[in-house]
């Protein structure tokens, strides 16, 4: 639960609502399965002037945790729990995974940190994408630190092509969209 002096700050405060993610959230995944976050449990009690200021910042600190959530994509973030899509994962990434390693050719991948960014702009650090440093998020099932976009992205994939017993595969990055 969040606590009610906490969420005053995240209701307008994008990097503190993803610091309290990646604090309070992140480091319990894979292990336990988080179904539901409180926002305070006793808000609505105080009728005092901060506490209307708190009755006003309930539902933004709401809002900028389930976008944090949905930025650090909870469902395929830690990189370590990357893996592939069901529906294309038997017809087509294995029978290709398969020719790869039987020919010793890369994986050639397109990956793009624009993309994400873009559509999470309020969620996901423009430093972050761009390799500006600043800010870190460590993978609690590998122990991983990352300083950017797209290592974690990159990573999913290692992660993903492993676990079909492919690590042996590299990878090569074919585009990216950055001008680094």
């Amino acid at each position: 639960m969040m606590p009610t002096l906490t969420f005053s700050n995240i209701s307008v405060n994008r990097r503190a609502a993803e610091e309290w993610v990646r604090n309070n959230v992140l480091p319990y995944l894979p292990k336990t399965k988080i179904r539901y976050l409180l926002v305070d449990n006793e808000v609505l009690r105080s009728y005092s002037e901060q506490g209307r200021q708190m009755w006003r910042d309930l539902v933004p600190a709401m809002q900028m945790i389930k976008r944090s959530l949905k930025a650090l994509n909870i469902s395929t973030f830690p990189p370590s729990r990357g893996m592939f899509r069901y529906e294309i994962r038997d017809n087509v990434i294995i029978p290709m995974l398969n020719f790869l390693n039987r020919t010793k050719s890369f994986l050639f991948i397109d990956v793009y940190p624009y993309f994400p960014w873009s559509q999470n702009p309020y969620n996901i650090s423009l430093d972050f994408a761009l390799f500006r440093g600043g800010l870190s998020i460590r993978d609690p099932g590998s122990a991983l630190v990352y300083t950017n976009l797209l290592d974690p992205m990159l990573d999913s994939l290692v992660f993903a092509k492993s676990k079909l017993g492919f690590s042996n595969i590299l990878l090569a990055i074919s585009e990216t969209g950055l001008t680094l």
